[in-house]
C-alpha cells in the first residue's frame, strides 16, 4: 500500500535484475513497476503505458522514472508533481555514468545489455530490418565494436555474443560493472524528489 513517504519507481524492465538485487540487499526500499523494454521500439505505446501507471499511482505520490529519453514526452512526465527521473539519455548511460558512456560512445562502441542481447534477432532483424550484408555494412559504418555490459548477475551469454559478432562483423568486449552507478543515479533522483515535494 502506498503512503506519502512511499517512493514508487516506474522502470524499464532492462533494469529488473539489478533493481531486484538492490532491493534484496536492502539498498533501496521502493515499490517498483516494470514496463517491457521492447516498448522502447514503440514510443507512443511507451507513453500510453506510462500514462496508465501514473493514473494508478495518483498525483500525490512520489514517483521516480527509471528511464532515459525513451519517448518524445519523457520530459513532460518528469515535470509532473512529485516526480523525478534518473540522469542519462538511455539505459547504458544510466548504468555506466556520463563520463564512461560518452568516452565509449566517442570510440564508436555499440552497447549490449543482457535483456536485449538474448533477443538480438528480434531487435536487429525484425524491428530494425537489418539482415545479411546490409547488417554488417551498416554496423561497421556506424560502430567500431560491441561492448557487452555485464552486471555480474548471470553467466555471460558468450555463444550469443559470438552470434552477434558474426552477424554485425564487429568484435566484442565484455565490460563488467557493479550496480554502484545505477544506485547512485537512483538515489540522486529520489533526493531530488524530496526537494520537489
Amino acid at each position: 500500500m502506498m503512503g506519502k513517504d512511499t517512493v514508487q519507481i516506474i522502470s524499464c524492465s532492462i533494469f529488473r535484475e539489478s533493481i531486484e538485487r538492490l532491493r534484496h540487499e536492502g539498498k533501496i526500499k521502493c515499490l517498483v513497476t516494470y514496463l517491457p523494454s521492447m516498448l522502447h521500439m514503440y514510443p507512443a505505446k511507451l507513453e500510453a503505458e506510462l500514462e496508465k501507471e501514473f493514473d494508478k499511482i495518483g498525483q500525490d505520490n512520489r514517483t521516480v522514472l527509471l528511464y532515459g529519453d525513451c519517448c518524445p514526452h519523457m520530459l513532460d512526465f518528469e515535470k509532473r508533481r512529485s516526480t523525478s527521473r534518473t540522469s542519462g539519455i538511455n539505459c547504458c548511460e544510466i548504468i555506466l555514468g556520463t563520463g564512461l558512456y560518452k568516452k565509449m560512445r566517442s570510440e564508436g562502441k555499440f552497447f549490449l545489455l543482457r535483456e536485449w542481447a538474448i533477443r538480438w534477432r528480434d531487435i536487429f532483424e525484425t524491428e530494425l530490418g537489418l539482415k545479411g550484408e546490409n547488417a554488417i555494412s551498416f554496423m561497421k559504418e556506424m560502430h567500431t565494436g560491441l561492448v557487452y555490459i555485464d552486471e555480474g548477475i548471470r553467466v555471460t551469454p558468450l555463444e550469443i555474443l559470438e552470434e552477434i559478432s558474426a552477424y554485425t562483423g564487429l568484435g566484442y568486449d565484455i565490460l563488467t560493472v557493479s550496480e554502484d552507478q545505477l544506485l547512485k543515479n537512483l538515489k540522486s533522483a529520489i533526493d531530488r524528489l524530496d526537494y520537489d515535494s
